[in-house]
């Protein structure tokens, strides 16, 4: 009975350290994110309008977009400790925005949240009718690797859509699924990495 309890003692132990383990990390994260947020109005902001050009070009068929992208870099001493990424593609019948808030400590990403947001029409018949879609995500980073995801989503009437989104809780998502800081992230233009937004920041930011 005593070698049962031991071989149990010792399968179970080192699952239950990486828990704790990840839950340090993400506290870690948290205390970090809320330096950042709370130093926020105090760091140099550099706010760059990405040129048309450098989006994806109109092929000149159906209605041309309205298409917008800024990027914000919040620097403390020389170092960029926010980048705010806003996308925003305009139909007549519909409306995207996305904003990523990529957190960095010492030039790596350590947290990232994405909102993503759609106007709709519904398409039955009754131009009136507007649905709006919300998707949220958070995503903690430990050495480029996501350790902890969250997601929310909801989806209803434009002025109901706050009120769920407060009521909604997150839910845990594989993170084996999500981004790896290096590889591309997908947003509603085209994929782009953390590298090409320093690409940003070396071309227009300095200017």
């Amino acid at each position: 009975m005593k070698k049962k309890i031991i071989i149990w003692l010792i399968a179970f132990c080192p699952l239950n350290l990486v828990g704790q383990d990840i839950e340090l990390q993400i506290r870690a994260i948290r205390s970090e994110y809320n330096t950042i947020v709370a130093n926020k109005e105090k760091y140099e902001v550099i706010t760059i309008n990405v040129p048309p050009q450098d989006l994806f070009p109109f092929d000149g068929e159906g209605d041309e977009p309205y298409i917008k992208k800024t990027i914000t870099y919040y620097i403390d001493e020389n170092k960029i400790k926010l980048i705010v990424v806003s996308n925003e593609c305009s139909f007549p019948w519909y409306t995207e925005f996305e904003q990523i808030e990529y957190y960095l400590k010492s030039n790596k990403v350590f947290f990232i949240y994405q909102h993503y947001k759609i106007d709709k029409y519904s398409f039955e018949g009754n131009w009136d009718v507007m649905v709006t879609a919300i998707k949220e995500r958070r995503i903690y980073y430990d050495s480029n690797r996501p350790i902890k995801c969250l997601i929310k989503e909801v989806e209803g009437e434009p002025s109901e859509i706050n009120f769920m989104l407060n009521k909604t809780t997150n839910k845990e998502e594989d993170c084996s699924k999500l981004w790896k800081i290096g590889e591309s992230l997908i947003n509603i233009f085209y994929e782009e990495n953390i590298d090409s937004l320093f690409g940003y920041y070396r071309k227009y930011g300095n200017k």
